[in-house]
């Protein structure tokens, strides 16, 4: 059986597809099919959700990454859980700090606590330099933190890294 899935959005069509393949498929061509399946996948652009309150910092993101990703964007952190529970599964989450209506801190432990969310790798945009404060956040299960202004080179390189270490 095939069984091969990632994102919410192509759970069901993943698990047609093995419904399909187990029921119809002659054993001998599973394989092949899943094989298949695989491949599409493997082109399907990686989803990125950006959260930050800076409209710049989102149109930066959204331009710049999405000539590779597919991006979504939120303003704050209960506007990108919300986005979330409707049961979207993005590959990475870049997120701000300083946030209205759910700061970053909060932002991250409700993804962490998440049995669902909680794999997704996670990059934290910030103004503040301060090491305590960089520590605390990789502490918290932040994959890495950016100080802003950034290089958006850089962090499309630390994206990658992430992307390819999950």
């Amino acid at each position: 059986m095939c069984t091969f899935f990632h994102t919410q959005e192509n759970v069901h069509t993943w698990i047609g597809f093995a419904e399909l393949a187990k029921c119809s498929v002659p054993p001998m061509k599973r394989g092949k099919l899943c094989d298949l399946f695989k491949t599409n996948y493997e082109h399907m652009k990686k989803k990125i959700l950006v959260v930050d309150d800076e409209r710049t910092i989102r149109m930066l993101l959204e331009n710049y990454l999405g000539q590779n990703y597919e991006v979504t964007v939120k303003t704050d952190g209960l506007d990108a859980i919300n986005w979330l529970n409707t049961g979207h599964i993005p590959d990475l989450i870049i997120a701000d700090i300083n946030m209205p209506n759910m700061d970053g801190h909060a932002f991250v432990e409700n993804i962490r606590s998440s049995g669902y969310f909680s794999g997704i790798p996670i990059i934290m945009l910030s103004a503040s330099e301060s090491s305590s404060e960089k520590v605390k956040f990789l502490r918290l299960g932040a994959s890495d933190y950016m100080v802003k202004p950034f290089n958006p080179e850089e962090l499309e390189v630390r994206i990658e890294l992430l992307l390819n270490r999950n």
